[in-house]
């Protein structure tokens, strides 16, 4: 078992070919389920993932996406919601990249109720969702 997150991670799309290339040295690129690129940028997402910063392979792709500061992005969101991140996600718009997992989370109700009002949107938007 353990705890498990889901990744997304956005780059300039100069660095694609690298990031690609980590991830299949890592062997972390079988997990990609969704990825995409426009004129800017290259994002994929890998859902259900135990990030541990003491993996080896982990580590290497934490580390990859921090030394390129503003054109990366990394953003785990935890089973929990627990959110955390490495590079500078907010500078390549990652943000709105996570929100399906991030949604509108309210300090005011309970974890469950979160969690049902999430899953009632998963329901209703089964299009955004693989």
């Amino acid at each position: 078992m353990g705890y498990r997150s889901n990744i997304y991670i956005k780059v300039e799309k100069k660095h694609k070919l690298d990031l690609l290339s980590l991830l299949h040295d890592t062997d972390l690129l079988d997990y990609v389920i969704q990825a995409s690129e426009d004129d800017s940028y290259f994002s994929c997402e890998m859902p259900g993932l135990k990030w541990y910063e003491s993996y080896p392979d982990v580590d290497k792709v934490n580390t990859y996406i921090d030394s390129l500061e503003d054109e990366a992005g990394l953003v785990a969101v935890g089973e929990d919601y627990d959110v955390q991140t490495w590079g500078l996600p907010y500078e390549v718009d990652l943000e709105h990249y996570v929100v399906i997992d991030n949604i509108n989370l309210n300090i005011n109700k309970t974890k469950s109720e979160e969690i049902q009002n999430f899953e009632a949107y998963k329901q209703a938007n089964p299009e955004l969702f693989i």
